[in-house]
Parts: C-alpha cells; structure tokens; sequence
C-alpha cells in the first residue's frame, strides 16, 4: 500500500538480474515500481602490480563484432606485497539498472514474460551487469576472472 500511495519506497531483493527480481515482485507491487537496480561486488585489481595485455583475436570474437583492425588492452591480476601477493585490492560494483517506463509497466500489466520484457527494455537501452562488467575489465578495475562469477549468479 505504501509504495502504491507515491511513497518512496527502497527495499532489497536476492535475485540473479533486474528481470529475476522484476518477475519475484511484479504480482505483489509490480505496477508501483519505477525502476530496479542490480548490484554485484568483485574484486578490484591492485593498482600497485596490474598487467596490461593484448586481447587474443578469439577474445576479440567472443566480445565484440571485430573485424582485426584495433588493438584492444584489458588487465590481470599479478600479486605484490601490497595486496598479499593477491593481485586484488578492495571491491568494486558491478551494477545493471532497469528503468520501469510506461512500455515496461504495459508489458507487466499484460503478463508478458521475461524474455520480452527484456528484450523490449534492450531496444530502450538496458545495459546488463555483464556489459558494465567487460566495460570495467578494460578500463583496468577488475579482471575477466571476476566477471565470469557473474553468469553463475
């Protein structure tokens, strides 16, 4: 009733991705809910002993739409004294965000499933936790290791 009243209202949920956690909540309060976030810790790769290396072409395949033109960098963990001969250092998030517009929330209301749901939130922009994960990985924060726990969870 509260969220349904223009409340705001923040709640958590333990759900695989924003559709997981969209279908768990939608017959309860799925018409009140403006928009979902999905977060996901990884570790983050020391800043002290990183390595950068060149993505492999078969790397490049699996990724991208790659043609052989650039070179792309992304980084491995190492070890050193500072992170314990770890190669990380401290957490970051890896998050995906669903925003519950009118097409979204026609979709619900007609009980359509997940799959078209996301699919329609795709063409609207929708980034998954996967993407912000590889996007993270070649920015030089985490490693292809860590992102990979993300399709398992």
């Amino acid at each position: 009733n509260a969220a349904e009243s223009g409340k705001f209202i923040i709640a958590g949920i333990i759900a695989a991705d924003v559709f997981d956690a969209l279908y768990l909540t939608r017959l309860r309060i799925g018409s009140a809910i403006t928009s979902i976030i999905n977060q996901q810790n990884v570790r983050r790769l020391c800043d002290h002993c990183k390595t950068k290396y060149q993505l492999s072409p078969q790397q490049m395949d699996d990724l991208f739409i790659f043609d052989g033109t650039p070179k792309v960098y992304a980084w491995r963990a190492t070890g050193c004294t500072f992170c314990q001969n770890t190669g990380y250092h401290g957490h970051i998030g890896i998050h995906e965000l669903l925003i519950i517009n009118d097409d979204i929330k026609n979709l619900i209301s007609h009980d359509a499933p997940p799959n078209e749901i996301k699919s329609q939130s795709t063409k609207l922009g929708f980034q998954s936790k996967e993407y912000d994960g590889i996007k993270k990985v070649l920015q030089g924060l985490t490693s292809f290791e860590e992102i990979t726990s993300l399709h398992g969870n």
